[in-house]
Protein backbone atom coordinates (compact mmCIF):
# COMPACT_ATOMS: atom_id res chain seq x y z
CA UNK A 1 0.00 0.00 0.00
CA UNK A 2 1.27 3.47 -0.81
CA UNK A 3 2.33 6.09 1.69
CA UNK A 4 -0.53 8.35 0.47
CA UNK A 5 -3.03 5.61 1.19
CA UNK A 6 -1.53 5.10 4.64
CA UNK A 7 -1.87 8.82 5.29
CA UNK A 8 -5.61 8.56 4.59
CA UNK A 9 -6.14 5.76 7.10
CA UNK A 10 -8.17 6.61 10.20
CA UNK A 11 -6.87 4.25 12.88
CA UNK A 12 -10.01 4.71 15.00
CA UNK A 13 -12.45 3.89 12.16
CA UNK A 14 -10.48 1.09 10.49
CA UNK A 15 -12.26 -2.25 10.29
CA UNK A 16 -10.11 -5.24 11.26
CA UNK A 17 -10.46 -8.73 9.75
CA UNK A 18 -8.53 -11.67 11.24
CA UNK A 19 -7.67 -14.97 9.53
CA UNK A 20 -5.70 -18.11 10.33
CA UNK A 21 -6.30 -18.33 14.07
CA UNK A 22 -7.64 -21.48 15.71
CA UNK A 23 -6.88 -20.98 19.43
CA UNK A 24 -6.85 -17.19 19.91
CA UNK A 25 -10.19 -15.38 20.21
CA UNK A 26 -10.98 -12.92 17.44
CA UNK A 27 -11.93 -10.18 19.91
CA UNK A 28 -8.54 -10.47 21.66
CA UNK A 29 -6.72 -10.38 18.31
CA UNK A 30 -8.63 -7.24 17.35
CA UNK A 31 -7.57 -5.62 20.63
CA UNK A 32 -3.92 -6.48 19.93
CA UNK A 33 -4.13 -5.00 16.43
CA UNK A 34 -5.76 -1.77 17.65
CA UNK A 35 -3.27 -1.42 20.52
CA UNK A 36 -0.46 -1.75 17.99
CA UNK A 37 -2.07 0.83 15.70
CA UNK A 38 -2.38 3.26 18.62
CA UNK A 39 1.35 2.90 19.27
CA UNK A 40 2.41 3.59 15.70
CA UNK A 41 4.64 6.69 15.70
CA UNK A 42 4.98 7.33 11.95
CA UNK A 43 1.85 5.91 10.23
CA UNK A 44 2.30 8.17 7.16
CA UNK A 45 5.80 6.94 6.37
CA UNK A 46 5.73 4.54 3.37
CA UNK A 47 6.07 0.92 4.47
CA UNK A 48 6.31 1.81 8.16
CA UNK A 49 2.85 0.71 9.27
CA UNK A 50 3.16 -2.71 7.64
CA UNK A 51 6.49 -3.59 9.27
CA UNK A 52 5.59 -1.95 12.61
CA UNK A 53 2.29 -3.80 12.96
CA UNK A 54 3.89 -7.12 12.00
CA UNK A 55 6.67 -6.74 14.57
CA UNK A 56 4.25 -5.48 17.23
CA UNK A 57 2.13 -8.63 16.86
CA UNK A 58 5.22 -10.88 16.89
CA UNK A 59 6.26 -9.20 20.17
CA UNK A 60 3.29 -10.88 21.93
CA UNK A 61 5.18 -14.20 21.43
CA UNK A 62 1.88 -15.84 20.46
CA UNK A 63 2.49 -15.93 16.71
CA UNK A 64 5.09 -17.43 14.40
CA UNK A 65 4.17 -15.44 11.29
CA UNK A 66 2.02 -12.40 10.49
CA UNK A 67 0.74 -11.15 7.12
CA UNK A 68 -0.77 -7.65 6.84
CA UNK A 69 -2.86 -6.19 4.00
CA UNK A 70 -4.32 -2.67 3.94
CA UNK A 71 -7.27 -1.74 1.70
CA UNK A 72 -8.79 1.73 1.91
CA UNK A 73 -9.90 2.07 5.54
CA UNK A 74 -9.67 -1.61 6.49
CA UNK A 75 -6.93 -3.97 7.55
CA UNK A 76 -6.66 -7.70 6.93
CA UNK A 77 -4.44 -9.71 9.30
CA UNK A 78 -3.48 -13.34 8.75
CA UNK A 79 -1.72 -15.06 11.68
CA UNK A 80 0.11 -18.33 12.19
CA UNK A 81 -0.03 -19.21 15.88
CA UNK A 82 2.75 -20.70 17.98
CA UNK A 83 2.01 -23.67 20.23
CA UNK A 84 1.62 -22.24 23.73
CA UNK A 85 0.56 -25.19 25.95
CA UNK A 86 3.86 -26.71 27.06
CA UNK A 87 4.61 -29.48 29.59
CA UNK A 88 8.19 -29.04 30.84
CA UNK A 89 9.69 -32.03 32.67
CA UNK A 90 12.95 -31.28 34.46
CA UNK A 91 15.68 -32.90 36.52
CA UNK A 92 18.07 -30.89 38.69
CA UNK A 93 21.20 -32.11 40.46
CA UNK A 94 23.73 -29.82 42.14
CA UNK A 95 27.00 -30.16 44.02
CA UNK A 96 25.21 -29.65 47.33
CA UNK A 97 23.67 -33.15 46.94
CA UNK A 98 20.22 -31.70 46.32
CA UNK A 99 18.23 -33.67 43.75
CA UNK A 100 14.95 -32.55 42.27
CA UNK A 101 12.62 -33.94 39.62
CA UNK A 102 9.36 -32.36 38.53
CA UNK A 103 6.96 -31.15 35.88
CA UNK A 104 5.76 -27.64 34.95
CA UNK A 105 2.75 -27.11 32.68
CA UNK A 106 2.53 -23.63 31.12
CA UNK A 107 -0.22 -22.16 28.94
CA UNK A 108 0.62 -18.64 27.76
CA UNK A 109 -2.58 -18.18 25.72
CA UNK A 110 -5.12 -19.53 28.19
CA UNK A 111 -8.70 -19.16 26.99
CA UNK A 112 -7.41 -17.76 23.70
CA UNK A 113 -7.02 -14.33 25.36
CA UNK A 114 -3.28 -14.16 26.12
CA UNK A 115 -3.80 -15.14 29.75
CA UNK A 116 -1.13 -17.18 31.53
CA UNK A 117 -1.98 -20.29 33.53
CA UNK A 118 0.86 -22.31 35.00
CA UNK A 119 1.33 -25.00 37.60
CA UNK A 120 4.03 -27.37 38.65
CA UNK A 121 5.22 -29.82 41.26
CA UNK A 122 8.53 -31.37 42.20
CA UNK A 123 10.00 -33.94 44.55
CA UNK A 124 13.44 -33.63 46.10
CA UNK A 125 15.55 -35.19 48.83
CA UNK A 126 14.27 -32.54 51.30
CA UNK A 127 10.55 -32.65 50.46
CA UNK A 128 7.93 -31.60 47.92
CA UNK A 129 7.33 -28.25 46.24
CA UNK A 130 4.49 -26.96 44.09
CA UNK A 131 3.04 -23.73 42.70
CA UNK A 132 0.11 -22.33 40.75
CA UNK A 133 0.01 -19.04 38.84
CA UNK A 134 -2.63 -17.10 36.88
CA UNK A 135 -2.29 -13.79 35.04
CA UNK A 136 -4.80 -11.79 33.03
CA UNK A 137 -2.82 -9.12 31.11
CA UNK A 138 -5.94 -7.33 29.80
CA UNK A 139 -8.98 -7.58 32.09
CA UNK A 140 -12.12 -7.29 29.94
CA UNK A 141 -9.78 -6.38 27.04
CA UNK A 142 -8.76 -3.17 28.82
CA UNK A 143 -5.50 -1.84 30.23
CA UNK A 144 -6.01 -3.21 33.74
CA UNK A 145 -4.27 -6.49 34.59
CA UNK A 146 -4.20 -8.89 37.52
CA UNK A 147 -2.37 -11.97 38.75
CA UNK A 148 -2.19 -14.39 41.66
CA UNK A 149 0.50 -16.83 42.80
CA UNK A 150 0.36 -19.59 45.43
CA UNK A 151 3.29 -21.84 46.26
CA UNK A 152 4.87 -24.21 48.73
CA UNK A 153 8.64 -24.82 48.69
CA UNK A 154 10.95 -27.14 50.60
CA UNK A 155 14.62 -26.45 49.95
CA UNK A 156 18.09 -26.75 51.39
CA UNK A 157 19.93 -23.42 51.28
CA UNK A 158 23.71 -23.17 51.53
CA UNK A 159 25.85 -20.04 51.71
CA UNK A 160 29.23 -20.38 49.98
CA UNK A 161 32.50 -18.59 50.48
CA UNK A 162 34.34 -19.75 47.41
CA UNK A 163 33.79 -23.53 47.46
CA UNK A 164 33.38 -23.65 51.26
CA UNK A 165 29.94 -23.80 52.94
CA UNK A 166 29.79 -21.19 55.72
CA UNK A 167 26.07 -21.35 56.58
CA UNK A 168 23.14 -23.62 55.83
CA UNK A 169 19.53 -24.38 56.78
CA UNK A 170 16.46 -26.18 55.42
CA UNK A 171 13.40 -24.05 54.71
CA UNK A 172 9.74 -25.02 54.32
CA UNK A 173 7.66 -22.05 53.17
CA UNK A 174 4.16 -21.40 51.83
CA UNK A 175 2.65 -18.20 50.53
CA UNK A 176 0.12 -16.40 48.41
CA UNK A 177 0.55 -13.17 46.43
CA UNK A 178 -2.00 -11.28 44.38
CA UNK A 179 -2.63 -7.86 42.93
CA UNK A 180 -3.50 -5.60 40.04
CA UNK A 181 -1.67 -3.42 37.57
CA UNK A 182 -2.14 -1.03 34.68
CA UNK A 183 -0.48 -0.68 31.29
CA UNK A 184 0.42 2.66 29.70
CA UNK A 185 1.79 1.72 26.28
CA UNK A 186 5.30 0.36 27.04
CA UNK A 187 5.05 0.98 30.81
CA UNK A 188 3.41 -1.50 33.18
CA UNK A 189 2.88 -0.89 36.90
CA UNK A 190 1.74 -3.46 39.48
CA UNK A 191 0.92 -3.52 43.19
CA UNK A 192 0.65 -6.76 45.18
CA UNK A 193 -0.22 -7.87 48.68
CA UNK A 194 1.24 -11.11 49.98
CA UNK A 195 1.47 -13.36 53.02
CA UNK A 196 4.07 -16.04 53.75
CA UNK A 197 4.80 -18.62 56.43
CA UNK A 198 8.35 -19.92 56.87
CA UNK A 199 9.60 -22.83 58.96
CA UNK A 200 13.29 -23.72 59.36
CA UNK A 201 15.22 -26.84 60.31
CA UNK A 202 18.87 -27.01 61.33
CA UNK A 203 21.34 -28.27 58.74
CA UNK A 204 24.78 -29.41 59.94
CA UNK A 205 26.14 -27.31 62.83
CA UNK A 206 24.64 -24.00 61.70
CA UNK A 207 21.88 -22.21 63.65
CA UNK A 208 18.65 -21.92 61.63
CA UNK A 209 16.43 -18.82 61.57
CA UNK A 210 13.31 -18.56 63.77
CA UNK A 211 10.00 -19.78 62.36
CA UNK A 212 7.85 -16.86 61.26
CA UNK A 213 4.92 -15.49 59.32
CA UNK A 214 4.76 -12.09 57.64
CA UNK A 215 2.69 -9.98 55.28
CA UNK A 216 4.13 -7.62 52.71
CA UNK A 217 3.43 -5.05 50.04
CA UNK A 218 5.15 -5.16 46.65
CA UNK A 219 5.29 -2.49 43.94
CA UNK A 220 6.72 -3.07 40.47
CA UNK A 221 7.19 -0.82 37.43
CA UNK A 222 8.54 -2.09 34.11
CA UNK A 223 9.28 -0.18 30.91
CA UNK A 224 10.00 -2.28 27.84
CA UNK A 225 10.70 -1.16 24.29
CA UNK A 226 11.91 -4.39 22.71
CA UNK A 227 11.24 -6.21 19.47
CA UNK A 228 11.13 -9.99 19.75
CA UNK A 229 13.21 -11.94 17.19
CA UNK A 230 12.86 -15.54 18.48
CA UNK A 231 16.59 -15.95 19.27
CA UNK A 232 17.04 -12.47 20.77
CA UNK A 233 15.47 -9.08 21.34
CA UNK A 234 16.22 -5.63 19.94
CA UNK A 235 15.71 -2.71 22.30
CA UNK A 236 15.88 -1.88 25.98
CA UNK A 237 13.93 -2.43 29.19
CA UNK A 238 14.06 -1.30 32.82
CA UNK A 239 12.37 -3.02 35.77
CA UNK A 240 12.22 -1.45 39.26
CA UNK A 241 10.88 -3.47 42.19
CA UNK A 242 10.30 -2.65 45.88
CA UNK A 243 8.96 -4.79 48.74
CA UNK A 244 8.21 -3.89 52.38
CA UNK A 245 7.08 -6.23 55.13
CA UNK A 246 3.94 -4.94 56.84
CA UNK A 247 3.81 -7.39 59.77
CA UNK A 248 6.24 -9.98 61.12
CA UNK A 249 5.84 -12.55 63.92
CA UNK A 250 9.41 -13.28 65.09
CA UNK A 251 10.23 -9.89 66.61
CA UNK A 252 12.96 -9.13 64.05
CA UNK A 253 13.00 -5.71 62.37
CA UNK A 254 10.74 -5.78 59.32
CA UNK A 255 12.68 -6.10 56.07
CA UNK A 256 12.46 -3.86 53.01
CA UNK A 257 14.23 -4.16 49.70
CA UNK A 258 14.56 -2.35 46.37
CA UNK A 259 16.14 -3.68 43.20
CA UNK A 260 16.38 -2.99 39.48
CA UNK A 261 17.15 -4.77 36.22
CA UNK A 262 18.27 -2.89 33.09
CA UNK A 263 18.59 -4.74 29.79
CA UNK A 264 20.02 -3.49 26.51
CA UNK A 265 19.90 -5.76 23.45
CA UNK A 266 20.81 -5.20 19.83
CA UNK A 267 20.64 -7.42 16.76
CA UNK A 268 23.16 -6.26 14.15
CA UNK A 269 23.80 -8.29 10.99
CA UNK A 270 21.83 -11.08 12.72
CA UNK A 271 24.33 -11.11 15.62
CA UNK A 272 22.77 -10.62 19.08
CA UNK A 273 24.48 -8.42 21.67
CA UNK A 274 22.96 -8.54 25.17
CA UNK A 275 23.96 -6.43 28.18
CA UNK A 276 22.20 -6.76 31.52
CA UNK A 277 22.84 -4.63 34.63
CA UNK A 278 21.15 -5.45 37.92
CA UNK A 279 21.40 -4.52 41.59
CA UNK A 280 19.55 -4.53 44.87
CA UNK A 281 19.66 -3.60 48.56
CA UNK A 282 17.96 -5.07 51.64
CA UNK A 283 17.55 -3.19 54.93
CA UNK A 284 16.31 -4.73 58.16
CA UNK A 285 15.32 -8.37 58.48
CA UNK A 286 17.76 -11.23 58.98
CA UNK A 287 19.77 -13.66 56.83
CA UNK A 288 16.63 -15.43 55.58
CA UNK A 289 15.46 -12.13 54.02
CA UNK A 290 18.56 -11.65 51.85
CA UNK A 291 18.59 -11.94 48.07
CA UNK A 292 19.24 -15.58 47.20
CA UNK A 293 21.41 -15.48 44.12
CA UNK A 294 23.25 -17.90 41.89
CA UNK A 295 22.78 -20.29 39.01
CA UNK A 296 21.36 -17.84 36.45
CA UNK A 297 22.51 -15.11 34.06
CA UNK A 298 24.77 -12.69 35.90
CA UNK A 299 25.73 -15.39 38.42
CA UNK A 300 26.92 -18.20 36.17
CA UNK A 301 29.41 -20.41 37.98
CA UNK A 302 27.81 -19.65 41.37
CA UNK A 303 25.84 -22.42 43.11
CA UNK A 304 22.06 -22.04 42.79
CA UNK A 305 21.03 -19.73 45.67
CA UNK A 306 24.63 -20.08 46.89
CA UNK A 307 25.04 -16.43 47.87
CA UNK A 308 22.74 -14.52 50.25
CA UNK A 309 23.30 -10.84 49.62
CA UNK A 310 22.02 -7.74 51.38
CA UNK A 311 23.62 -5.67 48.60
CA UNK A 312 24.69 -6.60 45.07
CA UNK A 313 25.56 -5.15 41.66
CA UNK A 314 26.13 -7.35 38.62
CA UNK A 315 26.76 -6.98 34.87
CA UNK A 316 26.13 -9.79 32.38
CA UNK A 317 27.23 -9.63 28.74
CA UNK A 318 26.41 -12.11 25.96
CA UNK A 319 27.29 -12.14 22.26
CA UNK A 320 25.48 -14.73 20.13
CA UNK A 321 25.94 -15.63 16.47
CA UNK A 322 23.28 -17.72 14.67
CA UNK A 323 24.98 -20.67 12.97
CA UNK A 324 21.91 -22.55 11.73
CA UNK A 325 18.34 -21.46 11.06
CA UNK A 326 15.51 -23.69 9.90
CA UNK A 327 11.72 -23.92 10.18
CA UNK A 328 11.77 -25.24 13.74
CA UNK A 329 14.20 -22.73 15.22
CA UNK A 330 17.65 -21.18 15.38
CA UNK A 331 20.94 -22.46 16.83
CA UNK A 332 23.41 -19.87 18.14
CA UNK A 333 26.96 -20.01 19.49
CA UNK A 334 28.47 -17.23 21.55
CA UNK A 335 30.53 -15.89 24.42
CA UNK A 336 29.43 -14.67 27.85
CA UNK A 337 30.94 -12.74 30.74
CA UNK A 338 29.49 -11.98 34.20
CA UNK A 339 30.97 -9.64 36.79
CA UNK A 340 29.52 -8.81 40.19
CA UNK A 341 30.20 -7.29 43.60
CA UNK A 342 28.13 -8.19 46.63
CA UNK A 343 27.96 -8.30 50.40
CA UNK A 344 26.81 -11.53 51.97
CA UNK A 345 24.30 -11.10 54.80
CA UNK A 346 24.20 -12.54 58.32
CA UNK A 347 26.79 -13.24 61.00
CA UNK A 348 28.81 -15.32 58.55
CA UNK A 349 28.46 -12.75 55.75
CA UNK A 350 31.34 -11.15 53.88
CA UNK A 351 32.05 -8.79 50.99
CA UNK A 352 33.34 -10.25 47.74
CA UNK A 353 33.41 -9.94 43.98
CA UNK A 354 33.37 -12.52 41.21
CA UNK A 355 33.71 -12.87 37.46
CA UNK A 356 32.85 -15.72 35.12
CA UNK A 357 33.32 -16.19 31.40
CA UNK A 358 32.85 -18.92 28.84
CA UNK A 359 31.21 -20.17 25.67
CA UNK A 360 27.62 -21.29 25.09
CA UNK A 361 25.30 -22.70 22.48
CA UNK A 362 21.54 -22.13 22.47
CA UNK A 363 18.60 -23.52 20.53
CA UNK A 364 15.53 -21.30 20.24
CA UNK A 365 12.25 -22.81 19.02
CA UNK A 366 10.11 -20.94 16.49
CA UNK A 367 6.71 -22.64 16.47
CA UNK A 368 6.56 -23.35 20.23
CA UNK A 369 6.55 -20.57 22.84
CA UNK A 370 9.52 -22.15 24.66
CA UNK A 371 12.30 -19.67 25.47
CA UNK A 372 15.15 -22.03 24.65
CA UNK A 373 17.60 -24.82 25.36
CA UNK A 374 21.12 -23.83 26.34
CA UNK A 375 24.47 -25.39 27.21
CA UNK A 376 27.14 -23.22 28.86
CA UNK A 377 30.78 -24.00 29.66
CA UNK A 378 32.76 -21.51 31.71
CA UNK A 379 35.11 -20.60 34.53
CA UNK A 380 34.28 -18.78 37.77
CA UNK A 381 37.52 -18.52 39.75
CA UNK A 382 35.90 -17.24 42.95
CA UNK A 383 33.21 -19.93 43.30
CA UNK A 384 32.73 -23.13 41.27
CA UNK A 385 35.88 -22.95 39.17
CA UNK A 386 35.21 -24.76 35.85
CA UNK A 387 31.46 -25.29 35.39
CA UNK A 388 28.83 -26.48 32.93
CA UNK A 389 25.14 -25.52 32.86
CA UNK A 390 22.24 -27.15 31.05
CA UNK A 391 19.00 -25.17 30.76
CA UNK A 392 15.85 -26.62 29.18
CA UNK A 393 12.59 -24.74 28.75
CA UNK A 394 13.53 -21.71 30.87
CA UNK A 395 14.61 -18.18 30.02
CA UNK A 396 18.15 -17.99 28.68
Amino acid sequence: MTGLAHANLDKKLMSVTIHGHTRTHTSYLEKLVRDCLDGAAYPQQPGYLDSYLTQCMINTKLFEKIKIDFTNNSIDVEVQERWTLIPIPYLQVNTGNSRQVGLIVLESNFGGEGKILAGGASLSNVGASFFGYYQDPAIYFGNWRGDILADHVNQQLRLYQGRKIVDSFIESTSGVLGGFGYRWSNLVTNAHLGARQRGFVQDSQFTPPTNQTFTYLNALAEYSDKDFHFYGNHGMSLKVNATHQLTRSDGVERAANADYLFSFERIVIKHALQVQVAGGTVVGGAKEDAYRLGGNKGFRGVERYGVWADHYQVVAMDYQVPVESFDDGTVTIGLFNDFGVLHQSGANGYATHFDSFGVATYFYLTAIALPGVGIEFGLNRQFQGPFANLTIGLSI
